[in-house]
């Protein structure tokens, strides 16, 4: 099986293609179970900034129609796929898959919020079965192999994420944020990020959510004040800053609502959207003394941060190549079962055919019947011995290489997927 990736990311598309591609947790589900039934294996991958599906297919048409698949979840045109989308396959998608698990492929080097989100993938994929043993095993390989790059090279000290962003970002504005009022439209993992450390630059927390009880908790942990949904358009009037990040699959801040709440208000409103949808309609930032600031122009902020995390990058990418190469969990996963197949697929051939021959002379004894048995034990051994020596030994080179040995010993002695 060829390991490969097909996606976008924020290096290759702006905030307004990925967000076609922000599929929810229903449609991560539909579109791998379609990829699942028409090629193999494979793990679904959505975060702000990059769309992702990681998986196995037998041969370079599998993977082409992988990119297909994806490509038609988000209605792209074949020019749009060929234009935006990138491939990887062999081991360069595995080294891929790890370096961005690692926060090396992030718009900030190195923060720490992707490994969480590509475990919860790995998870997600494997409740509703469309991952299995192999992607298992990846999947603990890769934690490991991570986890241990990002301690020893240290690429999140001095940790930058999109939240501490957002914060440079309101005090570029503001200067300071003492005596202002934050509001944060949503209470998800990002708001809470966010919420720490505004409060930790004096910011009065004032959560609007469509949860009570999470917004109510988020705001009761920063010594802020919850306002419930229906109070949105008031909550607009009254903040200094917004910052957006919900789930919501269409803008949450309309221009009709943003609208409003500017009649209410005498100063400029500045919005910070951190969601992928956009929370913020597009439109929004044609109303005058409106300023909106998304992801896109989040990340020019980031230059200033990254000649440190590109040395500790460096390191994290050595150790992550040094692991793969040592032996990738593929090939144990993939490589050991076609072995296990082929011997059994083997031994039940010769046994039958030891049966037939033994009927036929039933006046051998035991120990000429053993000698038989391990004569055809023997023959089977060294005619076996080459092409299994050159599965295990290949397992260190290209995983398309091996891949190919693989589908080959699987047409030659028509064995299964086992």
């Amino acid at each position: 099986m060829i390991p490969y990736v097909v996606g976008l990311n924020h290096e290759h598309a702006g905030v307004e293609v990925r967000e076609k591609l922000a599929f929810s947790d229903s449609k991560k589900t539909s579109v791998g179970r379609e990829i699942r039934a028409a090629i193999g294996e494979v793990v679904v991958v959505c975060t702000c900034n990059r769309t992702e599906i990681f998986g196995l297919a037998v041969d370079a048409g599998g993977v082409n129609r992988a990119g297909q698949l994806l490509g038609q979840a988000a209605d792209f045109s074949d020019e749009m796929r060929a234009n935006m989308f990138y491939t990887h396959t062999g081991d360069a998608a595995l080294e891929h898959v790890y370096r961005v698990a690692a926060g090396l492929e992030s718009m900030v080097i190195g923060e720490p919020q992707i490994l969480g989100q590509i475990k919860d993938a790995f998870t997600h994929a494997e409740e509703v079965k469309i991952s299995a043993d192999v992607m298992g095993k990846i999947q603990q390989h890769l934690l490991e192999t991570v986890k241990r790059a990002r301690h020893e090279s240290r690429v999140g000290f001095g940790q930058v994420s999109i939240s501490t962003l957002a914060v440079q970002l309101a005090r570029d504005i503001f200067e300071c944020l003492a005596d202002k009022t934050i509001t944060l439209v949503g209470a998800g993992e990002m708001a809470e990020l966010a919420a720490q450390h505004f409060a930790a630059a004096g910011g009065r927390i004032v959560v609007v959510n469509r949860s009570e009880e999470r917004g109510q908790a988020l705001a009761g942990r920063f010594n802020g004040s919850y306002r419930p949904w229906e109070s949105l358009g008031a909550s607009l009037s009254q903040a200094d800053v917004v910052v957006c990040s919900t789930a919501s699959e269409e803008p949450v801040l309309t221009r009709e609502l943003v609208a409003g709440a500017m009649r209410r208000r005498k100063t400029p409103l500045f919005v910070i959207d951190i969601a992928i949808p956009r929370d913020v309609a597009a439109d929004v930032s044609d109303l005058r003394e409106v300023f909106v600031y998304n992801l896109d122009d989040l990340q020019k902020l980031i230059a200033e941060n990254q000649q440190r995390r590109q040395e500790c990058a460096a390191i994290a990418s050595r150790i992550i190549r040094e692991a793969l190469a040592k032996g990738s969990p593929l090939a144990s996963d993939i490589v050991g079962p076609v072995i296990s197949s082929l011997r059994s697929r083997v031994s039940s051939v010769s046994d039958g055919e030891l049966a037939r021959l033994f009927q036929k002379h039933p006046d051998w004894n035991e120990r000429e019947r053993e000698a038989v048995r391990q004569a055809v034990t023997r023959i089977t051994n060294k005619v076996l011995h080459d092409p299994i020596i050159a599965l295990r030994s290949d397992s260190s080179g290209e995983s398309h290489q091996r891949s190919t040995l693989l589908v080959n010993f699987k047409r030659f002695f028509n064995l299964d997927d086992g």
